[in-house]
């Protein structure tokens, strides 16, 4: 059997006896299959992160606001 390292991956010449390369084949699709859910899981997480520092920012703004109202209706009843 002869092996060639590329990357990651470990690829089987066609020598390979046919068991090892379909569990080779098997191995790698695996790998590929962890890779992907893992680029998922992190555009997930970041669609998810701008979402609640979207939210944060509006409640940041809605609490301000309040808070400038809240000022003004003082300042009134102080006049």
């Amino acid at each position: 059997m002869l092996f060639v390292i590329s990357g990651l991956s470990l690829q089987v010449l066609l020598q390979a006896p046919f068991p090892f390369q379909y569990q080779m084949q098997k191995s790698e699709k695996w790998k590929k299959m962890a890779r992907a859910e893992g680029h998922y899981q992190q555009a997930l997480l970041r669609r998810v992160m701008a979402a609640w520092k979207a939210y944060q920012k509006n409640i940041q703004c809605l609490l301000h606001q309040v808070a400038q109202k809240e000022r003004d209706h003082n300042r009134e009843l102080l006049r």
